[in-house]
């Protein structure tokens, strides 16, 4: 049975489908499945994103209830990594995009005390941790400054790594912030 012409994309690590609702609104011809730990992400992943994408609630670091070569892509934006997993879901020519925080990501809210720092040589360990199932094809590093209110800016700080860490500031005004990532497009072995 001939593919589907349509791009089927994994959101693994969704969070609330911000990204993923970015990239389907760029792409008609795409499909999705957001998957989180959480059910409430994934519900509002759902909701957020479009009819063209369902949810599955699943541990990334778990063997994924997906069926084997069924993806174009995943889509893995500040989220765990499950190498294995990815490169058995994703099809032959499937690619996998990776977006991680660059050292001055919200460096505003690190120098305040809100948030923790960034691993050093982040990209190095991403390539190396990713090394025997995918090779890098392309990396590209974006930077832009976004205003955020102080309930934002408590959102920012809440997600990921500094959500698990006591933070020893409060921000109290609005103020410009610094978004600065890289993004990695690896393709499978």
């Amino acid at each position: 049975m001939p593919r589907s012409p349509a791009v089927r994309i994994i959101d693994s690590g969704c969070g609330t489908g911000y990204y993923l609702s970015r990239v389907l609104s760029e792409r008609a011809d795409a499909s999705a499945l957001a998957l989180d730990a959480s059910p409430a992400a994934v519900s509002m992943a759902v909701t957020n994103s479009s009819a063209r994408s369902t949810g599955l609630v699943a541990d990334v670091w778990s063997p994924l209830p997906v069926r084997s070569g069924i993806a174009d892509a995943v889509l893995c934006v500040f989220a765990p990594r499950n190498a294995s997993e990815f490169a058995r879901v994703l099809v032959p020519e499937g690619r996998l995009l990776v977006v991680t925080p660059r050292e001055n990501h919200l460096q505003e809210l690190r120098a305040s005390g809100a948030m923790i720092g960034i691993q050093p040589d982040k990209l190095g360990a991403l390539d190396d941790a990713l090394a025997a199932e995918f090779g890098l094809g392309h990396r590209e590093a974006l930077e832009y400054t976004i205003d955020l209110d102080v309930d934002d800016q408590l959102l920012a700080a809440a997600m990921g790594p500094s959500g698990h860490h006591e933070r020893t500031v409060v921000p109290v005004d609005s103020q410009v912030v610094t978004v600065a990532v890289d993004l990695s497009v690896y393709t499978v072995r």
